[in-house]
């Protein structure tokens, strides 16, 4: 089976007759900034108003892990760890991407 024939029933839009995108269009598309501001509606709590700095959300992440630690919550704070390692690793992606 040919590769275009298994991309072609795949996640692009494509009109007939036109070629199928390239890897760097597939790349450029996927990199570029949406225009959508993020907002209340695309969390599921309402850490932007709650949050209005980093300051803040440091605390609090601080004061959560504490209440877990107090609670012997080991599952929750197992999960909390693996959790701040893959976001760390997020903002470093997207840090690279804004420059």
């Amino acid at each position: 089976m040919k590769l275009k024939t298994l991309l072609e029933g795949f996640a692009w839009e494509r009109t007939p007759g036109k070629p199928l995108p390239t890897l760097n269009d597939v790349a450029k598309k996927h990199n570029e900034p949406t225009a959508e501001p993020v907002t209340e509606a695309i969390l599921k709590s309402n850490i932007l108003s709650k949050w209005s700095s980093s300051d803040v959300a440091n605390k609090d992440l601080q004061e959560f892990l504490k209440a877990l630690y107090m609670d012997r919550n080991y599952d929750t704070m197992d999960d909390m760890a693996a959790m701040f390692n893959v976001l760390s690793k997020l903002s470093k992606d997207y840090l690279k991407r804004m420059m």
